[in-house]
């Protein structure tokens, strides 16, 4: 019952989710210590991290994308090949984790920092790193309000305790997980923008983590038990 392409895609994101946390434990060390790394050093360590908040990012908007053609059109839906449909999927994601080393490695330049997500992309890359996730955040947002409004519309053909339980579980879905990388993302994106000084940089890089790591840790009862 959890092999259809919709279940392997939240198993996938759950992966991705497992590879960005990985550094966390470096991350506390080098700043509880504020000792600071060579970037290169910094770059070997975050790329696999790198790699899975890119992908994590994006397997939501995945999730969103299927949830809506399931709706829109759910006797083709059923009807597709899932090798060549999750094939896709993954081809796309691994696309935007491509973009996301290009950014690390285009925009790389020598100088000591200390480690955390942000501080593998250098100069303009943080801000292109951000605001692309931002911007996969804001799309994933409107892909689940229009699975909404779809449901919405076919209302009379379902139950009403469906209709709710369908309702909550976007709700749940949009308010931590969606929103969750979208406050995370529009605040290190304002912050460089800002170009704030080098300690409160430090207090806002915090500080920014914390709404997309809620929203990971309560994906489990988000996508299962709802």
């Amino acid at each position: 019952s959890l092999r259809s392409p919709c279940n392997i895609l939240i198993g996938a994101c759950a992966l991705f989710d497992v590879l960005h946390q990985v550094p966390l434990f470096i991350m506390i060390r080098s700043v509880s210590r504020s000792s600071v790394l060579a970037c290169g050093c910094v770059s070997i360590l975050q790329f696999v991290p790198e790699m899975g908040c890119a992908a994590g990012s994006f397997a939501v908007l995945s999730i969103g994308v299927d949830r809506l053609l399931s709706v829109i059109a759910p006797n083709r839906y059923q009807q597709s090949n899932a090798r060549v449909y999750l094939t896709a999927h993954f081809f796309v994601i691994f696309s935007f984790c491509a973009f996301n080393a290009f950014l690390m490695f285009h925009f790389y330049r020598e100088h000591p920092v200390l480690c955390q997500i942000p501080d593998a992309f250098h100069d303009g890359g943080v801000s292109w790193w951000a605001g692309a996730i931002a911007v996969v955040d804001v799309i994933a947002a409107i892909v689940y309000a229009l699975t909404w409004s779809r449901i919405k519309s076919r209302a009379d053909l379902l139950e009403e305790s469906s209709v709710r339980r369908i309702f909550r579980t976007i709700i749940l879905v949009t308010t931590f997980d969606v929103l969750g990388w979208a406050t995370s993302q529009m605040i290190v994106a304002v912050m460089f923008a800002l170009d704030l000084p080098e300690h409160m940089r430090l207090s806002v890089l915090c500080f920014a983590g914390i709404p997309v790591n809620l929203g990971i840790s309560v994906k489990m009862s988000v996508y299962y038990l709802t």
